[in-house]
């Protein structure tokens, strides 16, 4: 008995110093990320990127859609080019982009500004050195690549239009 009287003082005065310690001071909306209910939390957090994943999906069924009224041929150029387009949009927003985005959203978060422009200026700076090749297939130059893959019509389109 004398051990449970012993432990239960114990639990009792590190609870009174937990108590007196001072609390940290949590912004509203950070506190209700903290304490609040965890589904609907998530739900609402989730429902911007949800959004923005059905209007990028239906643009691509759009888009598909046009494509197929020009003809197979068009369809069969896309086909091609679709894994290599979503290969750079995959590294730039997942491997190099979300990194720098996280690290950046942090800085500005804590208020440090010019850490944040220095982060903006590394990644552009690494993007330049590691990703040479994206700005070349990004720009009308870089339709020149793609030329293979065109058939005869649209590689006369595209070579009026860069003229």
């Amino acid at each position: 008995m004398r051990a449970l009287d012993l432990k239960t003082s114990e639990s009792e005065a590190l609870e009174a110093k937990l108590a007196a310690a001072p609390q940290p001071r949590y912004d509203p909306r950070t506190r209700a990320l903290i304490e609040g209910p965890i589904v609907p939390t998530l739900i609402r957090l989730a429902a911007p990127n949800v959004l923005v994943m059905l209007a990028q999906t239906s643009v691509g069924l759009v888009e598909t859609y046009f494509v197929g009224k020009l003809g197979t041929d068009a369809l069969a150029g896309v086909a091609l080019v679709f894994p290599v387009v979503m290969l750079m949009q995959m590294m730039s927003a997942g491997a190099m982009g979300g990194g720098m985005s996280s690290a950046i959203a942090r800085a500005l978060g804590g208020g440090r500004h010019a850490d944040a422009g220095t982060l903006f200026t590394e990644a552009e700076r690494m993007q330049k050195e590691r990703q040479t090749e994206f700005e070349l297939l990004y720009s009308f130059q870089g339709s020149r690549y793609c030329d293979w893959l065109l058939a005869a019509a649209e590689r006369g389109g595209w070579q009026a239009i860069l003229r």
